[in-house]
Parts: C-alpha cells; sequence; structure tokens
C-alpha cells in the first residue's frame, strides 16, 4: 500500500464513538479492566478501543476486521513513561507508543505508521535495572537502551482519553452515590428505631401518669 494511502487513512478525523458490541470487544479477549469503544474514522476505518480503569494515560487499538483498511496493522499501543534514571527522576511527561504489524514488514514501514499516528521521532532511552546491593551506595544497576516512540497530539489518543477521563469520574461519582444510598437508608433506619423507642417511653409515662392519678382519686372516693 502507498505511504500517501496509509496517512491519508490514519490521519482521517473521527467520524463516531460508541460503545463497543460484545463481538467487538472480543477482540480484546486477552485484556482485562477497560472499556471498550469502538472509534471510527472518516476514512472508514474502525478500531475498538480498551480504556483501561486506571488514571495512567493507557490506551490501546486494534482494528475493528470487517472495517480494517490496513492489514498490516496488528496493534496500537499509547502509554506513558516516567522512569526513575540513575541519578534523579526521569522526564515527568514522556508519552510513549508503539505500533505492532505482521510479521514480515519492514521496521521502516512501522515507523511510518507511528509517524501518521503522532510519533515525532524516536528517542533511545536508557534505563536501569535493579541487580543487588554490590555498591557504595547499595544498589548496582545494569541498564539498558530501548528505543521508544515520543508523541505528537492525535485524535484518537486525545478523544481516547478525554472518554476514559469522564468515564472514571463516572465510575468514581455512581460509587460515592451507592455508598451515600446506603450510609441514608442506614441513618433513616436508625431515626424511625429511636422515635419508635421514643414514642413507647412516652406513651408509657403518659398511661402510668393516668393510672396514677385514676388510684388517687378511687382513694378520695373511699
Amino acid at each position: 500500500m502507498e505511504k500517501s494511502e496509509i496517512k491519508r487513512i490514519l490521519s482521517a478525523p473521527i467520524s463516531f464513538v460508541r460503545e463497543s458490541t460484545q463481538k467487538e470487544s472480543e477482540i480484546f479477549q486477552d485484556k482485562k479492566n477497560a472499556w471498550f469503544y469502538t472509534f471510527g474514522l472518516a476514512s472508514g476505518q474502525e478500531f475498538v478501543g480498551a480504556l483501561f480503569d486506571i488514571k495512567e494515560p493507557h490506551v490501546n487499538f486494534r482494528p475493528v476486521p470487517e472495517h480494517n483498511l490496513l492489514p498490516n496493522l496488528k496493534e496500537i499501543l499509547w502509554g506513558y513513561d516516567c522512569q526513575i534514571y540513575f541519578g534523579g527522576p526521569g522526564p515527568s511527561d514522556r508519552r510513549l507508543m508503539k505500533v505492532l504489524v505482521v510479521k514480515g514488514v519492514s521496521d521502516s514501514e512501522r515507523e511510518f505508521y507511528e509517524e501518521c499516528l503522532g510519533a515525532k521521532g524516536r528517542e533511545r532511552l536508557i534505563k536501569y535495572t535493579d541487580k543487588g546491593i554490590e555498591s557504595y551506595i547499595g544498589i548496582a544497576r545494569n541498564q539498558f537502551d530501548e528505543s521508544r516512540s515520543l508523541l505528537k497530539s492525535h485524535s484518537l489518543r486525545d478523544t481516547a482519553l478525554e472518554l476514559k477521563k469522564n468515564l472514571i469520574r463516572q465510575a468514581e461519582a455512581s460509587k460515592a452515590i451507592s455508598v451515600a444510598e446506603k450510609t441514608l437508608a442506614y441513618h433513616k433506619d436508625k431515626l424511625a428505631t429511636a422515635q419508635e423507642k421514643l414514642r413507647q417511653i412516652l406513651t408509657s409515662k403518659k398511661e402510668g401518669k393516668l393510672i396514677q392519678q385514676k388510684l388517687k382519686e378511687r382513694r378520695q372516693n373511699g
């Protein structure tokens, strides 16, 4: 497929977003704790997005087989990486992406997919893993390199993250309302029980006074 056609397909604006059907959700049988929404591009390409129930901006997209114009594309992964580097913290805002393609596709074609999806170039990162207590500071680290794509904005990612943010807010609000309703029901029942006990006590005292009054009248009357 020509690069111009790939770019046209992936650069097209979003035409619709809706909750995925059961069949579409099965594309992500290996993913849990996620909301699944289908995103359609104006080019005709459709993706199912997995929006994970975590605050970090991780979203995955896989093509809908019946509406896939890019047979070489398997998955798009957008994430966030804030590594702790030897000597201090890493960048506070490192948006990362990775495109998975079918076997046999060249690195240059895969990187072009990433470019169409907002990659602004690749950066070789130095990362560290704890090796053991072997140095005077107590920790010796092995370092290794990994090449990752950094991002510019892209409508798929931006829309998915905004959708996810509000889904999380909705879930949090629904949980808070449920807790509040249970608490309200508990206190209503507590109030009703207390009022009934008070009524019984007050009635008992009132009736006791009436009895005492009648006994007093009888004694006075002989």
